[in-house]
């Protein structure tokens, strides 16, 4: 915003920018928001989504590893809705973070999860075999 703006301007922004971040810290974690929201970034949307950017987009080795780390522990544990839930949240963690991991083998990393618990062995061994199915992960959840 220009330094010189008008009082009616100004307000306009502030008000923008109080939607933003009232938006932004509605639809993040719980986890995040203690992280990231304090006095500064809840008056200023641009902050707050600086500081969302630099904690959790960083592509360093670190964060790259934190988030494999997260990946890898997740298990089945015969409630499937809830392996979805955390199986999606992650994807969406390994793509922000830019780590590029082919469709098909990261299909099968799902299956394999899967076939660790015996009720579910045999639909993950149909899908196995679906090219369709294991061309784009998000089919293998659903």
């Amino acid at each position: 915003m220009p330094a010189d703006s008008t009082p009616t301007v100004i307000n306009k922004w502030k008000k923008t920018s109080c939607n933003a971040v009232s938006f932004i810290s509605s639809n993040i974690d719980p986890s995040v928001f203690i992280e990231v929201v304090d006095d500064e970034t809840m008056e200023d949307a641009h902050l707050l989504w600086d500081k969302i950017n630099e904690q959790y987009t960083s592509k360093t080795l670190r964060t790259c590893g934190h988030v494999v780390m997260n990946w890898v522990a997740i298990a089945y544990n015969a409630n499937l809705e809830e392996f979805i839930k955390k199986f999606c949240h992650s994807l969406v963690d390994i793509a922000l973070v830019n780590i590029k991991i082919p469709p098909d083998v990261l299909s099968y990393m799902i299956l394999g999860k899967l076939c660790n618990h015996t009720s579910m062995y045999h639909l993950a061994d149909s899908v196995a075999m679906s090219t369709k199915e294991t061309e784009n992960p998000p089919n293998t959840l659903n």
